[in-house]
C-alpha cells in the first residue's frame, strides 16, 4: 500500500491509531509531498514517540547515481530527495530531530560486453 493510500484510509475511517515508533526507511522518494507526509506520520505518534527517517546523505555519492533516475527507475521513484530537504522540512514544522550519519559505499560492476552498459559508461 502506498503512503498516500494509507493516509487516505486512516482519514476516511477517522480511526487514528497512535504508535510509539514509526520508521520511514528509504521511502520518502515514493511520496508526492514530503512535508505533508512527515506531518501526517508525526501526527500518528504517541507522546514521546519516535519517527525514524532513513535517507541517503547529501554527499553520500548516491546523488551521482540518482542523476539518472529516469533511466534507472522508470517512474517508480517520483523524486530524488536529499537529507538536507528532510532536515529543512523538519525545521519548518518545528520538529526536534537528531541526525546520525552512517557511512556506506556501493560498487557497480560493469560487464563490458553488455549492450545496455555500453550506453551507461557514465557509471
Amino acid at each position: 500500500m502506498h503512503s498516500e493510500d494509507y493516509e487516505g484510509q486512516v482519514k476516511e475511517k477517522g480511526d487514528m491509531k497512535t504508535f510509539d515508533f514509526i520508521h520511514m526507511i528509504q521511502m520518502i522518494y515514493y511520496v508526492d509531498n514530503l512535508a505533508d507526509t512527515i506531518k501526517f506520520y508525526h501526527s500518528l505518534l504517541k507522546n514521546n514517540g519516535r519517527l525514524m527517517i532513513i535517507i541517503g546523505a547529501d554527499n553520500s555519492g548516491w546523488d551521482v547515481l540518482w542523476t539518472y533516475t529516469k533511466e534507472l527507475c522508470v517512474g517508480a521513484i517520483t523524486e530524488w530527495r536529499l537529507s538536507r530537504e528532510v532536515i529543512s522540512c523538519l525545521k519548518s514544522q518545528g520538529l526536534k530531530y537528531e541526525e546520525h550519519v552512517i557511512a556506506n559505499t556501493f560498487n557497480i560492476t560493469i560487464n563490458p560486453s553488455s549492450q545496455t552498459v555500453q550506453s551507461a559508461e557514465f557509471l
